[in-house]
């Protein structure tokens, strides 16, 4: 979410206020998120892709190109986490874990 808001001017969420306590009211964070890179995908002309950010950590700052990667490339770094935590756990895995096989974005 806070890549996501920085992409749009907009400052970072307060995450200790965001609702956490059921799975439905993370995957709404997450669609929040999603719905907000989207609009940014539709609308961004050429230059605002390089336009550098403040990104609230220290002198950091980012450009929405960088920020979107970074999105992406986190979402698949816990996508991991949870595939080896459910592992562990003893759940069976019986679901895709690649994107390419799966019937999201067909």
């Amino acid at each position: 979410m806070s890549f996501a808001n920085r992409a749009h001017g907009l400052p970072r969420p307060d995450f200790e206020k965001l609702p956490t306590a059921t799975l439905d009211e993370l995957f709404a964070i997450s669609e929040e998120a999603d719905r907000k890179f989207q609009e940014f995908l539709d609308k961004a002309a050429l230059e605002d892709w390089t336009k550098l950010s403040p990104l609230g950590f220290g002198t950091l700052k980012a450009s929405p190109r960088k920020m979107l990667i970074q999105a992406v490339l986190h979402s698949v770094h816990h996508r991991g986490q949870l595939a080896t935590f459910l592992r562990q756990q003893g759940f069976k895995q019986d679901w895709t874990h690649d994107i390419i096989l799966s019937k999201v974005m067909e």
